[in-house]
């Protein structure tokens, strides 16, 4: 019994981990393309 939430608990994680992974990427874009505007611009 016991084994069977922990295994769902690391899927949570894995799942979570991955969601932040993404969301990091996402920002890490953004950050980029402003930065190339702003070097257009100068």
């Amino acid at each position: 019994m016991g084994s069977i939430v922990q295994h769902s608990q690391l899927q949570n994680y894995k799942t979570h981990a991955q969601h932040l992974a993404r969301q990091t990427a996402k920002f890490q874009k953004k950050q980029v393309k402003k930065a190339e505007k702003i070097k257009k611009e100068k």
